[in-house]
C-alpha cells in the first residue's frame, strides 16, 4: 500500500488542541513506547489513509482485547 506524505500536523497551523493532545501522548511518561512511536510514524501519512487504517486497527484490536478479557475472566490464560 503506497503511503503519501504529507507534513506533520504539528506544522499545519492547527490551534484547536490537536497539538496538545499529540505532545501529551509523545510526552507523558506512562504512555508506551509502541503509542508514541506509532503517533509519531502515523503524523507523516495521508490523513485519508490513516483513518481507513485506524478504524480496520481499532477493530482488529478492540475484539482481540475483549476476547482476552473474556478468557482471563473464565480462567483461560491462553490468549497470549
Amino acid at each position: 500500500m503506497s503511503k503519501t506524505k504529507t507534513p506533520p500536523i504539528c506544522s499545519m497551523g492547527r490551534d484547536d488542541g490537536v497539538e496538545t493532545a499529540i505532545d501529551f501522548v509523545l510526552t507523558h511518561p506512562d504512555m508506551s513506547d509502541w503509542s508514541k512511536r506509532t503517533v509519531r510514524d502515523a503524523l507523516v501519512h495521508d490523513p485519508v489513509l490513516l483513518l481507513n487504517e485506524l478504524a480496520i486497527i481499532t477493530q482488529v484490536l478492540q475484539s482481540h482485547a475483549m476476547a482476552a478479557i473474556r478468557a482471563g475472566l473464565a480462567g483461560d490464560q491462553g490468549c497470549g
